[in-house]
């Protein structure tokens, strides 16, 4: 049962017994009511019986002037039944005593007159007519309501559970998305594990010449780099998952930013006979984090560069109230039926390219680069990708205040 219906059901018994105390209180109070109300006409009625009374004679004329409705016995000091009233409707108390008593649906009061127990009685199935039609109008009055209150709680309750919904969905997205991360992690981490164990252990099983202990050295240092690199990029995206990475925004120089991650990646696209060309205007000043916008543009020009022929070109420009960034190569493309997966953790859609700055070739550069952009109210993007080449475009705010 969700946390909205267990709510609703909480409310509606709480309801229900508020509603039903309330209506034996009411009806408690009304039976009680009733009986005071016919005590009070029986006791009326004696007294008046007792200040009109002489003798027998004239308690017999008395009586005999009694409503018809209204039922007057009178008994001697044995117990006898001497006379009644006229028109009595009800048979007559046997032996009774003084005081209050009720017979069936009648109710009763004794009490001397002269030498003479009179007894006056009232017929109550009036009033118990009325307090059934009362207990019958509570019994359909009460689940009417609450089905009404039912369906009232159950909005209410969604209402006012739906901030709380949105912090448990996202907190429970936050925990799979670690959980996930922690297990796509710990399958990449096998193989640059397993690669410098393989290395050493090769190393060592025999004397070698010096060539091959700085080959060896230097497969260990590479695969060193990617597990670094890997682990950077996780603690980076683990910590965005759980809301824990401040994003220190300052005033900066978007082009400045650019021409400096094209340079830091010059020495790797000369290595790879790769012309890589940048084309930008102005100062487009931002409100950011210098560092994370880099970390962005090395991420998309490392994917580029991995997968291009010979040429990477990244251009930026204004448009309107945004900055369009974009980093384009003459690749062979990525697949179609991989191209909705890119921004997949861990995904790569070719196993065999060697591993760059996109944390060691894990599959972590283009999330990256997309979670960063969204960090700054912007967004990374595939534009095309054919047998010609691809074109990714990241998109970012123009900030008024940058420009000040």
């Amino acid at each position: 049962m969700s946390v909205r219906a267990k709510l609703t059901v909480a409310y509606l018994l709480v309801l229900a017994l508020i509603l039903v105390l309330f209506a034996a209180g009411v009806y408690a109070f009304v039976a009680a009511e009733e009986r005071a109300n016919v005590d009070r006409i029986l006791h009326e009625r004696i007294e008046a019986l007792a200040s009109d009374y002489s003798d027998e004679g004239n308690l017999r004329e008395v009586v005999r002037q009694i409503e018809p409705d209204d039922d007057v016995f009178a008994y001697d000091a044995k117990g006898n039944l001497l006379f009644a009233s006229p028109h009595h409707l009800r048979s007559a108390p046997l032996k009774p005593s003084a005081g209050y008593f009720t017979i069936g649906s009648t109710r009763c009061i004794a009490a001397k007159v002269g030498p003479y127990l009179v007894v006056t009685t009232e017929s109550l199935a009036g009033r118990r007519h009325a307090l059934t039609r009362l207990f019958d109008a509570f019994a359909v009055v009460i689940p009417l309501a609450l089905i009404i209150a039912a369906f009232g709680g159950y909005f209410l309750a969604g209402r006012s559970l739906r901030p709380l919904n949105a912090a448990l969905q996202a907190l429970e997205r936050s925990v799979q998305q670690q959980k996930q991360l922690l297990a796509d992690t710990s399958h990449e981490l096998r193989t640059p594990a397993a690669i410098i164990r393989s290395e050493a252990e090769v190393t060592l099983s025999r004397e070698r010449g010096g060539e091959e202990y700085r080959r060896a050295i230097d497969a260990i240092r590479s695969e060193s780099v990617h597990l670094s690199n890997l682990l950077d990029g996780v603690l980076l995206l683990a910590r965005a998952d759980a809301q824990q990475t401040p994003i220190d925004k300052r005033d900066v120089q978007l082009s400045s930013i650019i021409n400096d991650a094209v340079q830091s990646m010059q020495t790797l696209a000369h290595s790879r006979g790769i012309t890589l060309t940048c084309a930008s205007n102005g100062g487009m000043p931002i409100r950011g984090n210098a560092e994370l916008l880099r970390r962005m543009l090395l991420n998309l020009l490392s994917n580029a560069i991995s997968f291009t022929d010979n040429r990477v070109e990244l251009a930026a420009h204004r448009d309107g109230a945004s900055y369009v960034i974009t980093v384009s190569d003459n690749g062979r493309g990525i697949p179609s039926d991989a191209q909705a997966k890119i921004f997949d953790r861990f995904f790569r859609a070719d196993e065999a390219r060697t591993r760059d700055l996109d944390g060691g070739g894990a599959g972590l550069g283009l999330p990256i680069a997309r979670w960063i952009a969204r960090a700054h109210g912007g967004d990374v993007r595939l534009v095309q990708s054919s047998s010609s080449g691809s074109v990714f475009e990241a998109v970012l705010p123009f900030s008024e205040s940058g420009a000040s």
